[in-house]
């Protein structure tokens, strides 16, 4: 019993982290877009290294500052859920977090380098978009496997106590089974 509570406590904070996940790259994606749309282009006939622009840019324009916190922010949220999919045993989960924090360190590292390159390179923008969208694939699909429920054919959720009355109905265990498993159950 104390086994299953601390799963089901791990995959409620594994969506609520998801989710938390999702809001950010919500207003990651706004920022984003403000900062294509109305942010004011960065030209300087100075020799500057990449380096040096991006820290031209990075303390002239907030909102690109803003942009690479918020990024650094969902970093740590996705190795946050891939500590908590270890503890929920679940392969499934602990697979789609793993490929989460992958395409979360994809799209980071492609927006420094996006950056770096003067805001020059589309390669870098598409691969931050991509893995910008896998990302929010990966967030869903946490979701909807980390839920922990089961659908019967009707469509209707089943709790623990339901499918244990219909393994005792299907006569998969005896009556001294479905009592003690109901009791373990706590139901």
């Amino acid at each position: 019993m104390r086994g299953e509570k601390l799963t089901k406590n791990n995959r409620k904070l594994l969506t609520v982290l998801t989710m938390t996940q999702l809001l950010m790259l919500s207003v990651q994606f706004v920022v984003g877009m403000w900062i294509n749309l109305f942010s004011p282009a960065i030209y300087t006939s100075l020799p500057l290294s990449p380096m040096q622009f991006m820290m031209l840019v990075l303390f002239s324009v907030p909102e690109v500052m803003a942009h690479l916190v918020i990024g650094i922010v969902i970093g740590i949220v996705a190795l946050i859920m891939i500590a908590f999919s270890l503890l929920s045993a679940d392969i499934k989960i602990i697979i789609l977090s793993f490929i989460n924090g992958i395409l979360t360190l994809v799209a980071g590292v492609s927006g420094i380098l996006f950056l770096i390159s003067y805001m020059n390179n589309n390669f870098l923008s598409f691969s931050m978009s991509l893995a910008f969208a896998g990302v929010i694939l990966t967030d869903f699909s946490i979701v909807y496997y980390g839920s922990g429920d089961k659908l019967g054919k009707s469509g209707r959720i089943f709790d623990s106590l339901d499918i244990l009355k219909n393994r005792y109905a299907k006569g998969e265990i005896s009556k001294e089974e479905y009592d003690r498993m109901r009791e373990d159950l706590g139901k």
